[in-house]
């Protein structure tokens, strides 16, 4: 997945203290350039993965850190990845 890869190269590069004063952004792969935007499920499960991967490294800090879907939010999706319980920024 290649979310896990970029997660885990970027705590294997700098820590996962680093986390502590950055916010995480990611896009599907299949919504690069597409205009499609992941489900409030989708994102929702993403949002869950990453701070399952940082809680194996700093359980405190997984909970806290900020995670952005950074797709194709458009107006009339944006209500949707509010939805999102662990959506952050919006």
């Amino acid at each position: 997945m290649v979310v896990r890869r970029q997660v885990e190269a970027v705590l294997d590069a700098a820590g996962v203290a680093v986390l502590a004063n950055a916010a995480l952004a990611y896009e599907p792969v299949w919504a690069i350039g597409t205009g499609k935007t992941a489900s409030p499920a989708q994102a929702q499960a993403a949002h869950e993965f990453i701070r399952a991967l940082v809680g194996k490294r700093e359980k405190g800090l997984a909970a806290q850190i900020a995670i952005l879907y950074g797709g194709s939010v458009k107006p009339g999706t944006r209500r949707n990845c509010s939805r999102c319980r662990t959506s952050m920024g919006d």
